[in-house]
């Protein structure tokens, strides 16, 4: 999925400061999804949720500011369902972000 660019392409915030939803550069897309790859690639779990920590490190803020986030509902912490774990699900962080089974029926959809 392409990324959302603002009216002038310059990184303008939308309106509702959804911290997934806001508008960035193609540069900015660019490092976020080198990010959130790195820390994907490195979970040996599941990759439907991300820790505070790894939301924190993918924006490149503070851990208090996720957490504000979530606080103000920005971000939804839940548990993760077959586990003690909570986390943030993937897609309210980066906004192109897929699942597996969506991906793969998309591609099914697109060869028939």
């Amino acid at each position: 999925m392409a990324p959302n660019f603002g009216a002038d392409d310059g990184g303008v915030e939308r309106a509702d400061n959804n911290p997934s939803r806001q508008a960035i550069s193609t540069e900015g897309y660019l490092d976020q999804l080198l990010a959130i790859c790195i820390v994907m690639l490195s979970r040996i779990t599941d990759p439907t949720h991300l820790s505070v920590a790894e939301v924190a490190r993918i924006k490149r803020v503070c851990e208090k500011t996720v957490r504000n986030w979530i606080a103000k509902r920005k971000l939804t912490l839940e548990i993760i369902s077959g586990t003690r774990q909570s986390g943030i699900p993937t897609e309210q962080v980066f906004s192109g972000w897929i699942d597996i089974q969506t991906a793969t029926e998309i591609l099914k959809k697109r060869g028939r």
